[in-house]
């Protein structure tokens, strides 16, 4: 068994990855979840132990709700021609067409006879598909549509291997005139329910089979539809109505249509002049806004599909930071859901502490039984010092200052945990301890059992510091002290400063190593360094960590050809001694960890090396499919116009990969938008070679917007603003 992701956050996963890169299309509305094959069939894999399954199937909350639904026409299976999905990424649409198969008169149907068109759309409470079958014979076809399905209702973590010694009950099958309903209870007394609908009645419904006659004249169409719903619920088990096919595409489709184009052209205040980065910004907006689940407390991005369709604190902080700019409506719904969060107990199993943010939230039934610790893991040690820096990062673009206020009193429960954590350092550093009760070995954002290591190879052990988590605290430091004074807390803004300044010294002190030409990864449990080159110091300069010279080097150091991909910098040396380009956290090209070196660069000036990142990553969106990057890639070489090679279990889509494009694009820009002071800068901007001529629309400052354009200009690159409403400023520089 491995322990290295494509497990889930670093949970023991199975010993064969399932390639999900570009293989499955994905849909997603708030928690549910469904991944169907080139057919539009849901074929997930049956449950092995230590084996990793395929996870096709309808997902609710962790839980694979219907694991099988095949469409067939005379008992054969369809044959895939083409998959669209709309601009919204809310309805799929599969046109296939029929192999030989015998009609209910006996006779053969010849293949190609028919056209079929498959349009799926997924709600809230499940999706929901109308099937159109039309005859291009010259004669009148009867045939038996016929579905067969299963709802396993297992575990995620179940379904990436994990044994269980014990299982829920299946309820009683309920079976009405058009429907079916297949129900579970689980060991945390939760009862899910999945119901099928199907319009027309069958001729024939029994568990797991249906099958429809259809009559279709020469030329005409027949039609069917399909409505699944999945539900939980508490409590004891209740009788209800069955549900029921509907027409079609409603009222309720066209609202959430209207909800999704919404989330998108929040993210979307960008034209470009290229139409492939056109299509990567869409595609990356369209991922975003499907990804997006509204809490109680606003919009969360969940972290990516099948395996980490839930709230991640850490990737939800690094999505809101890619997007602040043009959308900060996310990032308060992140700070706001993290505040609400914030651990109020000591509970080892949980690696829980007052005041620490949480890491992963899940509700299935193993996190809820606590066979597995995720249910409410607390298990990252860099979440907090993000939650803390995106609050402050969040102020000076809004001006919000009345969101600042009443995040005050949760910012100093957070502090206090980092502050009463580094006090057991002998320098001052936040570290950690791997979970002793089956949470995260490794509790940075590279989390695997192998990602933290020395020169020689051998892995590092003890409470170990990450020197990019430093930098974080350094970061939120600082962002804590402007909201202090904003809020006339000046006294402990001063504090605050002062104890970034001596963080930031004792950074260089004790992680800078020459020889490398970069800051060591870390320091293991008995202060030694951990000296090899890694990607981790490149999120020093976007926390403004270090001093411009270092942060020179360190960029340096990453564009050298031992890091540079052609499509991004590795996340370990080529050199180092546990270098793998298909290891899942050593050497592999991650893009969230790119784009976070773009604006690192950006913030020293070097916005020419921001623009060769973007360039790099957008080499590599135009080889995967619809332009959509996934969480990562194998980190070979390649040639100009190569396709990178796909690392077999990365979660596509993935909410920081989508929203790289976004980071990487202020990077180049050099943009920082002033809320309070109502004003956007452009601080050296450096179009990437992929763009032209970028135009931003309409972009809100703190209480007006402004629109402009930035367009190549020979070998200078030059900016003018088209519009500005309400005293809104665009300022050069």
């Amino acid at each position: 068994m491995l322990d290295e992701d494509p497990g889930i956050a670093g949970a023991p996963a199975g010993d064969r990855p399932v390639d999900q890169t570009g293989r499955q299309t994905v849909l997603k509305h708030e928690r549910c979840l469904v991944l169907s094959g080139p057919t539009g069939d849901l074929e997930g894999g049956p449950v092995v132990p230590g084996t990793a399954a395929d996870p096709g199937g309808v997902w609710l909350d962790d839980t694979r709700m219907l694991s099988r639904l095949v469409l067939t026409l005379g008992g054969t299976r369809l044959v895939p021609l083409s998959t669209a999905i709309d601009r919204t990424g809310v309805i799929e649409t599969v046109t296939a067409t029929n192999a030989v198969f015998l009609g209910a008169d006996g006779e053969a149907v010849p293949a190609n006879s028919l056209s079929v068109r498959r349009r799926r759309a997924v709600t809230g409470d499940g999706p929901a598909e109308w099937i159109a079958i039309t005859n291009h014979g010259p004669e009148a076809i009867t045939l038996a549509l016929g579905w067969s399905w299963q709802a396993d209702f297992r575990d995620l973590f179940e379904v990436r291997g994990k044994a269980r010694p014990a299982r829920g009950t299946a309820g009683p099958l309920e079976i009405g005139g058009t429907a079916v309903e297949h129900r579970y209870r689980g060991l945390d007394a939760v009862e899910r329910t999945t119901s099928l609908a199907f319009s027309p009645a069958p001729d024939r419904l029994v568990a797991g089979e249906a099958v429809q006659t259809l009559v279709i004249p020469a030329g005409g169409t027949g039609r069917v539809r399909l409505v699944i719903r999945v539900a939980r619920r508490c409590g004891p088990t209740a009788s209800r109505p069955p549900a029921v096919a509907d027409a079609g595409p409603g009222p309720a489709m066209r609202r959430m249509i209207r909800t999704r184009r919404d989330r998108m052209r929040r993210f979307l205040r960008v034209g470009v002049d290229d139409p492939m980065v056109d299509g990567w910004l869409r595609q990356s907006a369209c991922d975003l806004a499907m990804l997006v689940t509204e809490l109680a407390t606003g919009p969360y991005p969940t972290a990516g599909s099948p395996w980490f369709a839930v709230p991640f604190g850490r990737d939800g902080v690094i999505t809101a930071l890619f997007t602040l700019w043009t959308d900060p409506g996310l990032a308060r719904g992140v700070l706001r859901h993290l505040a609400a969060t914030l651990a109020t107990d000591t509970d080892p199993a949980r690696d829980a502490e007052p005041g620490k943010a949480r890491h992963e939230q899940r509700r299935g039934e193993m996190a809820a039984t606590g066979e597995i610790p995720f249910g409410a893991y607390y298990g990252g040690v860099d979440t907090t010092a993000l939650f803390v820096w995106l609050a402050g990062e969040y102020v000076a673009r809004t001006g919000d200052y009345t969101t600042a206020a009443g995040l005050w009193p949760d910012i100093e429960r957070a502090m206090g945990w980092i502050d009463r954590r580094r006090a057991h350092d002998p320098d001052g550093f936040l570290s950690y301890r791997g979970s002793a009760a089956g949470g995260l070995k490794h509790q940075g954002w590279k989390d695997s059992f192998d990602a933290v290591s020395h020169a020689d190879g051998r892995l590092a052990e003890g409470e170990i510091a990450l020197v990019e988590v430093q930098g974080y605290v350094i970061a939120a430091k600082r962002a804590m002290a402007d909201i202090a004074m904003v809020l006339h807390r000046e006294a402990r803004g001063v504090r605050l400063l002062q104890e970034a300044e001596g963080l930031s010294r004792a950074i260089e002190r004790r992680f800078w190593d020459p020889a490398l030409g970069t800051y060591a990864l870390a320091l293991d449990g008995d202060r030694r360094a951990c000296a090899i080159a890694a990607s981790n110091p490149g999120h020093l300069l976007a926390a403004k960590a270090i001093n411009p010279m270092r942060a020179d080097a360190v960029a340096d150091r990453m564009a050298r050809p031992d890091f540079e991909t052609g499509t991004g910098p590795r996340s370990l040396s080529a050199q180092a001694a546990r270098y793998s380009p298909l290891s899942y956290h050593n050497g592999s090209v991650w893009p969230q960890d790119a784009a976070l070196l773009a604006l690192g660069c950006a913030r020293y000036g070097r916005t020419d090396r921001a623009a060769a990142l973007f360039d790099g990553l957008f080499a590599a969106a135009r080889h995967f499919p619809r332009y959509r990057l996934p969480e990562l890639w194998a980190g070979h070489a390649v040639r100009p116009g190569m396709a990178p090679v796909a690392y077999p279990s990365a979660c596509s889509p993935q909410a920081w990969s989508a929203a790289a494009v976004f980071g990487c694009l202020q990077a180049c820009l050099g943009l920082v938008v002033d809320g309070a002071a109502n004003t956007v800068t452009l601080n050296r901007p450096h179009l990437p070679q992929a763009i032209g001529r970028v135009s931003i629309r309409d972009l809100p400052t703190g209480h007006g917007s402004v629109s402009f354009t930035v367009r190549r200009d020979g070998a200078a690159t030059r900016a003018c603003l088209d519009h500005a409403g309400n005293g809104a400023r665009l300022i050069l520089s």
